[in-house]
């Protein structure tokens, strides 16, 4: 699975769009309200994740051969397309084409996530996988 490095003059959102961009890609909103002392008020805290995989390719050289094999014999193509649980993220399903764009789904990880929790002084929320 190789994907190419995102331009670091783009932001994360513009840079991670697209499955081809990342290998496992983390989305985190935190929020929490602070009281005038600047410690976080208890139970305002809060936390979503999400966790996302990226696609895995399919060499370009059997893409290439399967064409020019359907091109020299005159016969069509396989149908290499699938709907399956999606891959790329926990719960969802997904339909697949590898021959298309080469790209079949990588193996999504069941989410692991705690949720937040203020620190021992206040200052901070802290989340866990």
């Amino acid at each position: 699975m190789s994907n190419h490095r995102p331009s670091p003059s783009e932001t994360p959102s513009q840079a991670y769009q697209d499955a081809n961009s990342y290998k496992i890609k983390s989305d985190v909103s935190v929020t929490f309200v602070k009281d005038s002392t600047g410690h976080i008020i208890a139970g305002s805290e809060g936390a979503n994740y999400q966790v996302k995989v990226g696609n895995a390719h399919l060499p370009t050289f059997v893409t290439t051969l399967i064409k020019a094999i359907s091109a020299d014999y005159k016969i069509p193509a396989p149908d290499l397309t699938y709907t399956t649980p999606d891959a790329l993220e926990y719960g969802r399903t997904y339909t697949a084409d590898p021959l298309k764009g080469g790209d079949t789904p990588g193996q999504a990880y069941f989410p692991h996530f705690r949720g937040a929790r203020l620190n021992s002084d206040q200052t901070c929320v802290e989340f866990a996988r």
